[in-house]
């Protein structure tokens, strides 16, 4: 039997699990398909040890579980991503090569650090719902490029905001909406002040954040400015009886208005600014005496001492609970 040495950070390994469950279900799916067998159907997450992964994976009508150790060595975070990254090139199947293309219709400002673009997408949407994201390719084109124009580029998620039909000469057309965070001098924020009326862009993937769980209970919802596009989306679509409560964090002040038209009747908000900002997001959780359903997203630090919080204090499991990283402090 293969040797499986515990991880004894018990928070990082968990950690992990959901991230890859949630988040990284395409890869873990190929992770099962090229190391336990190419008949596969589903696969879930199940341990972490120090040599590899457990996976419960149906196979031919029964569960299964199976180790599979991993190829290298190093941090355990890396380990998994290259696992992954292996499996998706041994399949080399149209998991690798999923491709959406864009038309920038019209941008706007909406407020001093939020841009709106309206893009036509050049293929229909099949599913249009709160916590879609497209994984952009950071450059814009004159005409659809070819894979080759596509290695090495810088990419970022985007969020969905809007989706509506208007007329274009004369015709129907799908359009969306999707409003990005300018902040400082980054990559993401230059490539949207350049974009241009026309320009071809390019997405290499989609994902999707897994929001069912709000409908019932007690729901408490958290984000900043990067995640302000998916928080507006959820209230605008909000389906649960119970008002949720809201914590809108922001750099400035006046970033606070983006979610003001959103929020359904009753709503407690709490407004916080950056600073020192795990401690007051925990201050204000143990003030409240109830918490079902959790979903927000922050800085990575701060994401994982909320989901330690949830888990190890108001035990949440990880249905209950979607506490993600939507960016890195340097």
């Amino acid at each position: 039997m293969t040797e499986r040495t515990a991880i004894n950070d018990i928070n990082r390994k968990l950690d992990i699990i959901e991230h890859v469950n949630d988040d990284h279900y395409k890869e873990l799916l190929a992770i099962a398909q090229v190391f336990i067998d190419p008949k596969v159907e589903k696969a879930f997450f199940t341990d972490l040890f120090e040599q590899g992964m457990e996976l419960e994976v149906s196979l031919e009508g029964q569960t299964q579980i199976h180790f599979v150790p991993f190829l290298t060595e190093g941090e355990i975070e890396l380990k998994v991503r290259q696992i992954a990254i292996a499996a998706l090139r041994q399949l080399d199947n149209s998991m690798t090569s999923q491709h959406y293309y864009f038309q920038v219709q019209d941008s706007q400002s909406l407020s001093a650090n939020f841009m709106r673009l309206w893009l036509k997408p050049l293929q229909p949407l099949t599913r249009v719902e709160a916590g879609l994201a497209w994984v952009f390719t950071l450059n814009r084109f004159s005409q659809q490029p070819d894979e080759q124009q596509l290695i090495g580029q810088a990419k970022r998620y985007y969020s969905l905001r809007q989706r509506e039909i208007r007329n274009i000469a004369g015709q129907s057309m799908e359009i969306v909406a999707v409003d990005i965070y300018l902040h400082n001098d980054s990559l993401g924020s230059n490539w949207a002040k350049a974009l241009q009326t026309g320009d071809i862009l390019h997405a290499s993937s989609l994902h999707y954040e897994k929001t069912a769980h709000l409908n019932t209970g007690q729901a408490v919802l958290f984000g900043d400015e990067t995640a302000f596009p998916t928080l507006a989306k959820i209230l605008e679509d909000w389906q649960n009886p119970q008002p949720p409560i809201v914590i809108s964090i922001a750099h400035q002040d006046s970033e606070q208005e983006y979610l003001k038209d959103y929020f359904p009747t009753d709503t407690q908000v709490y407004y916080l600014n950056q600073q020192n900002l795990t401690e007051q997001l925990i201050n204000i959780m143990q003030q409240l005496p109830r918490i079902d359903n959790v979903w927000g997203a922050t800085e990575q630090k701060t994401a994982k001492a909320l989901r330690q919080y949830f888990r190890e204090i108001r035990y949440l499991n990880t249905e209950n609970s979607k506490v993600k990283a939507y960016w890195v402090k340097r």
